[in-house]
């Protein structure tokens, strides 16, 4: 019962998350910490390892180092990724939702996630007013289709897909 109450909170979390990023291209700080509270409650319910969290934080972290590097070497001069190439609020996103996988299926959902983000800008871009890409709003849907995944098959989030 309250698992199933969590769920229809992430789900609506993450529609709000949609509508504000494509409308507004920002989400409402607020937001996410409910999402990550949301999404611990239910890593603690499931019974998912915290090591896992710890893990995906640290490729969180690593990818972001990453990027900067390249970025800087590629500019030839220090570039600070929140100015021009990522939100700040896309890594916030990154962060609240890590708990709902396993670090394996994390870096399948996020390595995924891009390709399919990059896919949707290519289509629903010319109907965009903005420029920038709506990526939390674009992973949000993501989540939500593989919720609705989890729902028909409950142990598909639980297993290790790699």
């Amino acid at each position: 019962m309250l698992i199933n109450l969590l769920n229809i909170l992430l789900i609506a979390l993450l529609i709000l998350c949609i509508v504000q990023d494509w409308k507004y291209r920002g989400i409402h700080f607020l937001v996410f910490p409910l999402l990550l509270a949301l999404t611990i409650s239910l890593n603690f319910l499931q019974e998912f390892n915290f090591l896992d969290l710890g893990f995906s934080l640290a490729f969180i972290g690593i990818n972001l180092l990453i990027l900067e590097i390249y970025l800087s070497i590629k500019n030839k001069a220090f570039v600070n990724i929140f100015k021009s190439y990522l939100g700040i609020g896309d890594v916030l996103f990154f962060i609240a939702i890590a708990p709902l996988f396993s670090f394996r299926n994390y870096i399948l959902f996020f390595i995924t996630g891009m390709i399919l983000s990059m896919i949707l800008h290519l289509i629903l871009g010319k109907f965009q007013k903005h420029d920038n890409v709506p990526l939390a709003g674009y992973l949000s849907m993501y989540v939500l289709i593989l919720i609705g995944i989890n729902y028909f098959n409950p142990n598909f989030l639980k297993v290790n897909l790699l």
